[in-house]
C-alpha cells in the first residue's frame, strides 16, 4: 500500500470509499520540499454562535490574543451578518483589534444584492454560498452552476468574489457524476471560486489531495475541522478540536500545496470537547500556528 494511500485511510477514520484513490505522480516529492508555516489564519464565527448574541464585541476582542488575523461572517439568527452593527462599524471594529475579514458565509436566495453591495463596501474579498442542503438531484446543481455564474457576474461588477462552500453532499456520486465536479466544470473559472472544507470531502470518503490536485486553480480557501476517532456518524460528536481527531492536516496541505488557496479558516461547528466554544477556538488557534505548508 502506498504512503499517500496509508495517509488518507488514517484521515478517513475506516468510512468506506467511493473509488480507488491513486497516487499522485510526484506529489512526495512536493510534500518533502516544503516546510513554510501557514502566515495568516481566521475563525469562522459560526462555530461562536451561541455565544455571540450575548456580546459579539466581547468574543471579538479575545480572537487576536488566540492568534487569529481574519474572521469569516456568517448570518446570525438574531445579530445578522454584522453582528448587530452596521457594516462600517463592524468593519472599524475588527480592523481595531488587528484583523480583517476576507470572507462572509451567506444565503444567496435572500436580498442577495443588498447583502453583496453592503459586504463589498467594506472591502470584503469573498461572498461564499455555503449551504444547499441535502437531498438535491443532479439537475439541481446543474441549475446551481447557471446560478452561480450569474451571481458571480454581480459580484464582479462590485469587486468582490463569488465562491461555493462544500458539505459531503457535493462528493456523493449522482447517475455516475460527482456534483462538486460538475459545478466546478461548468461554473466560469474566471467568476467562480471554491471554498474547500475538508473535513467534508473525507466524510464523503474521497481523498482531498487527489481532489484538489484536479482542481488546483479552482480552490482559493479551506476550511479545516477535526474528526474523532472512530466516528461514525456525519457531524454532531464526530467534530472535535484540530489536532486530537484523524485528519492528517500537515500531510494534506503538503501535498496540496500547487493549489491556490490563500485564506486558510478554522472552522469547528461545535465544541464537543468542552462546553466552552472560545476554549475550543483557542486550541485550534494553537494548532493552526503549527501548520506547514
Amino acid at each position: 500500500m502506498n504512503h499517500q494511500r496509508r495517509e488518507f485511510l488514517k484521515w478517513s477514520g475506516g468510512l468506506a470509499l467511493g473509488s480507488a484513490i491513486a497516487p499522485l505522480a510526484n506529489g512526495w516529492l512536493n510534500f518533502q520540499k516544503t516546510n513554510k508555516k501557514v502566515k495568516e489564519f481566521g475563525i469562522q464565527l459560526y462555530g461562536l454562535r451561541d455565544i455571540l448574541g450575548k456580546n459579539p464585541k466581547s468574543v471579538l476582542d479575545k480572537l487576536p490574543s488566540f492568534g487569529y488575523k481574519q474572521i469569516e461572517l456568517f448570518e446570525h439568527s438574531k445579530l445578522g451578518i454584522f453582528l448587530g452593527m452596521s457594516n462600517k462599524e463592524l468593519k472599524k471594529y475588527v480592523t481595531d483589534l488587528g484583523m480583517k475579514i476576507p470572507s462572509v458565509h451567506s444565503n444567496i436566495y435572500i436580498d442577495f444584492e443588498k447583502k453583496v453591495e453592503a459586504a463589498a463596501a467594506i472591502d470584503i474579498k469573498y461572498f461564499i454560498y455555503n449551504w444547499e442542503g441535502p437531498g438535491k438531484k443532479l439537475d439541481d446543481y446543474k441549475k446551481m452552476a447557471d446560478d452561480f455564474n450569474k451571481k458571480a457576474e454581480f459580484c464582479k461588477q462590485h469587486n468582490i468574489k463569488f465562491a461555493f462552500h462544500n458539505h459531503d453532499f457535493t462528493f456523493k456520486n449522482m447517475d455516475g457524476v460527482m456534483p462538486q465536479e460538475w459545478l466546478l466544470e461548468h461554473t466560469d473559472k474566471n467568476l467562480v471560486d471554491f471554498q474547500v472544507d475538508l473535513y467534508w470531502v473525507i466524510t464523503a470518503g474521497v481523498d482531498p489531495v487527489v481532489h484538489i490536485n484536479k482542481y488546483p486553480d479552482r480552490y482559493k480557501l479551506c476550511h479545516f475541522k477535526d474528526r474523532s476517532k472512530g466516528a461514525t456518524d456525519r457531524e454532531g460528536t464526530a467534530i472535535c478540536e484540530l489536532g486530537t481527531g484523524t485528519i492528517d492536516f500537515p500531510f494534506i496541505m503538503k501535498a496540496i500545496r500547487k493549489s491556490a488557496i490563500k485564506y486558510y479558516t478554522v472552522d469547528q461547528d461545535t465544541c464537543n470537547d468542552r462546553n466552552d466554544p472560545l476554549a475550543c477556538a483557542r486550541t485550534d488557534a494553537e494548532y493552526m500556528k503549527k501548520i506547514k505548508i
